[in-house]
């Protein structure tokens, strides 16, 4: 979304806009990591409650101890082929800590992209990412 609202130009037609934006949207990967709040088995994975769990672009696809680990469990769907600018939205409970050693398996995981690191404050979810 923010994206899309990036691309907009208050002196381009509704059509313009709406191509520019729609554009804009289809170049984002988004990457969302929270916790699971049960014990459950979703695309083959065996998840514990507790764990750290990694959806990208929507579809649950890694779970382990903590959000690096999952990072690094994506790191060869996140290619970085055409992917410069990885934004990571952090949780309202993603201490200090937890945001820098998310930022080094990143920078890690994708050598080539630059991150960048936003205070969403979101609840449920300690990382947002927006791959671009």
């Amino acid at each position: 979304g923010i994206a899309s609202i990036l691309a907009f130009n208050i002196e381009s037609t509704v059509a313009e806009n709406q191509e520019v934006m729609n554009e804009a949207l289809s170049g984002v990967r988004t990457l969302e990591l929270t916790r699971a709040v049960r014990r459950a088995t979703v695309n083959g994975l065996r998840i514990r409650k507790g764990e750290a769990i990694g959806l990208l672009d929507g579809e649950l696809l890694a779970s382990a101890s903590g959000p690096c680990e999952v990072i690094q469990a994506l790191a060869g769907r996140m290619s970085s082929g055409g992917i410069s600018l990885a934004t990571v939205y952090w949780g309202a409970d993603a201490d200090a800590d937890a945001r820098s050693s998310l930022a080094e398996s990143l920078k890690d995981c994708l050598p080539n992209v630059e991150v960048e690191m936003l205070d969403g404050g979101q609840p449920h979810y300690d990382f947002i990412i927006s791959l671009e």
